[in-house]
């Protein structure tokens, strides 16, 4: 299992997977919990122990280390709540709390508008390993706009792209029709012939 980071009540034990930007200490990073989901953590305040944490999908996270989507966009919009924490000196300990994305202030997050735009061999190889979970299914391509769906872990999510944007949404369920099969896939479950 990877380093031990924060035990908190909204996510149980993380652990640290992959440091994207860090200085003396990690500024941006991704830990997973035990089941495998992954969370984007940003150091918003190091003397008082402030971070953010959301919780994020491999094709989110891919979308902003490709400088596909900026790093405050997918605080904002890869989960509905954020989890903020604070370091209580005096108890000496963790606390934690969830607040509503869209409420976040600014200065708690990444600038508006920023992107990665950091490489590194490491985070290449760590590319590479959130590719090879990311399983796309195409089924349209009409000039400007592409839409596939990913199946990530334990969600599907449609996207669709045009010049300007990608927008994600999560669903429920996929059908996919072959010439001689026609196959419906859900969450948490695999493809089954209908």
């Amino acid at each position: 299992m990877k380093n031990n980071w924060i035990d908190i009540k909204e996510t149980g034990q993380l652990y640290l997977e992959q440091i994207l930007v860090a200085f003396e200490i990690p500024i941006l990073f991704v830990c997973i919990d035990l089941s495998g989901r992954r969370y984007l953590c940003e150091c918003a305040d190091e003397e008082s122990g402030q971070f953010v944490i959301t919780s994020i999908d491999n094709t989110m996270l891919l979308q902003m280390l490709l400088n596909e989507v900026a790093m405050e966009y997918v605080f904002r919009n890869a989960s509905p709540k954020l989890i903020i924490t604070e370091y209580d000196f005096q108890n000496s300990k963790m606390k934690s709390r969830e607040e509503l994305a869209q409420n976040i202030p600014a200065e708690y997050l990444p600038e508006h508008g920023a992107f990665m735009e950091m490489e590194s061999k490491e985070i290449l190889k760590y590319i590479d390993l959130l590719k090879s979970q990311v399983n796309a299914i195409t089924f349209g391509n009409n000039c400007e706009i592409d839409s596939y769906v990913t199946r990530d872990n334990f969600n599907f999510f449609e996207h669709i792209k045009t010049d300007d944007f990608i927008t994600t949404k999560r669903i429920k369920s996929m059908i996919l029709e072959t010439k001689n099969e026609y196959f419906i896939f859900e969450n948490n479950d695999s493809a089954r012939a209908a």
